[in-house]
């Protein structure tokens, strides 16, 4: 089973890894290839950062980002 939830200090490698895979270096967001940057987007409250792990292995599968500040809703939940 896949689920989605809000990432965690935990995942940032993992996350680093999927741009990596990606996007090669070509993301144009350099954030998402520095793992204290990533750090801070976890616990940031303007960011809503989600991924979907697979439960039965807990491998992150995919991820998806927002941007709360930038998409004019700045409350979380």
């Amino acid at each position: 089973m896949i689920e989605v939830r809000e990432a965690q200090e935990a995942d940032v490698g993992r996350i680093r890894e999927i741009f990596l895979l990606t996007y090669g270096s070509a993301y144009p967001y350099a954030q998402f290839y520095d793992l204290q940057q990533l750090k801070r987007m976890v616990f940031d409250d303007d960011t809503l950062l989600l991924v979907a792990e697979d439960t039965e292995s807990k491998v992150i599968l995919g991820l998806r980002y927002i941007f709360l500040a930038l998409s004019g809703s700045r409350q979380r939940r």
